[in-house]
């Protein structure tokens, strides 16, 4: 992340952009992830109630667009690659 505000520090960019990786990956796509690391199966509930549900509101999947920052010619690790690194901390 330093790196990635170093970077914007040394050029002239106006108005707002996200600094994130590339790429999508789905909620359920990581919890499967985390699923086959750890060796167990996730347990959803079927039923919304006070202590499960998103005070967001948000039920379907969510990205980030970091094309701006990308045009910048900044570019970060494909989201995949993140997401293996959180497994293989998970495994060790």
């Amino acid at each position: 992340m330093i790196e990635c505000l170093a970077h914007l520090g040394l050029r002239a960019i106006q108005g707002s952009l996200n600094c994130c990786n590339s790429g999508a990956f789905s909620l359920r796509k990581f919890i499967s992830v985390i699923e086959s690391a750890v060796g167990k199966e996730a347990i959803f509930s079927n039923k919304r109630t006070e202590a499960n549900f998103s005070p967001y509101g948000i039920e379907e999947d969510r990205s980030i667009n970091n094309q701006k920052l990308e045009m910048s010619g900044f570019f970060l690790e494909e989201l995949k690659k993140v997401v293996e690194v959180v497994r293989d901390k998970i495994i060790k």
